[in-house]
């Protein structure tokens, strides 16, 4: 900068040193916040190159120079204004690398937040909806019943559902049957289980605390009362025992029962559980029915 005529004027080099600093220094700016507006993605590294630009040559010209200075880059080594160069980048670089990123632009994170609390708010009014739903399924259909028994209870004995309703009571048929559900499975009698109603069985049969009825199926497949024992589980089988994919029954019946079931396979049973077997090589698994009572 040099005086003319009591005025001071600017240099060339000076004019052009003032524009690369207001240029770096200010085209970063305007890029991180298009970038913020409209997640436009810049390199973080032309943001940080052009900062380090314009504080190196702020620096360098204006604020006393940077005599001494120095950074090292593994075997890199540099003074001076390079040394502010490659430092400021480096530094600005670490941070903006973090953040200005494809899923970190504030616009997108903002519609990921937006679709977030809208879903949410589908949920609810959906889980909502379900619970109404249901709360009037259950008015419909306790009314239908109480609807029903009024009708019921309106019936002669004489009349034709009156009589109906009577046979299925003496038959055990209907709402009148004791019987809650009925499950297939197969079973093995071994020692571990004693008396004749006891059992051990799988947990996911849900047989825990119910009174259940055993029967023998015939070789046609059928039920018969004088192949049946009513029983209760006594233990359960493990885990592995049920999950396992080569296992081949689901129950394991005390000899007792086995005997009461089975007469024709099975001959004595010993004070120890032990399964006296008329033929030892014939298969010691049987399908049985199990019906479940109700109580």
């Amino acid at each position: 900068m040099s005086e003319q005529g009591g005025r001071a004027t600017m240099r060339g080099d000076d004019v052009v040193l003032w524009l690369v600093i207001v240029f770096c220094l200010s085209v970063p700016v305007v890029l991180v916040v298009h970038w913020t507006l409209s997640d436009t993605l810049y390199p973080p590294m032309l943001v940080s190159i052009l900062l380090g630009i314009g504080t190196a040559a702020l620096t360098y010209r204006y604020l006393g120079g940077t005599r001494g200075s120095e950074f090292q880059v593994g075997a890199l080594k540099v003074a001076g204004s390079a040394a502010m160069l490659l430092g400021t980048a480096a530094f600005t670089n670490w941070g903006l690398a973090e953040q200005m990123t494809k899923d970190h632009g504030p616009r997108t994170i903002s519609a990921l937040e937006a679709t977030n609390r809208a879903l949410q708010e589908e949920a609810e009014q959906s889980e909502q909806t379900i619970r109404d739903l249901q709360a009037e399924l259950e008015g419909q259909t306790q009314a239908a019943q109480e609807g029903l028994l009024q009708r019921v209870a309106e019936l002669t004995p004489d009349s034709f559902a009156g009589r109906g309703i009577l046979d299925l009571a003496s038959k055990g048929g209907g709402p009148f049957s004791k019987v809650k559900r009925s499950i297939s499975a197969n079973a093995t009698v071994t020692e571990g289980p004693r008396g004749v109603s006891d059992f051990h069985a799988c947990t996911d049969l849900g047989l825990v605390n119910e009174s259940v009825r055993i029967y023998a199926l015939s070789t046609e497949g059928e039920l018969t009362s004088e192949r049946s024992v009513e029983a209760r589980q006594s233990g359960r089988l493990s885990t592995d025992q049920c999950a396992s994919r080569n296992s081949t029954f689901r129950l394991r019946l005390s000899c007792e029962m086995g005997k009461a079931l089975f007469p024709e396979r099975i001959t004595s049973c010993a004070s120890d559980g032990n399964v006296g077997w008329k033929d030892v090589r014939a298969p010691r698994t049987f399908p049985v029915s199990i019906e479940v009572l109700a109580q």
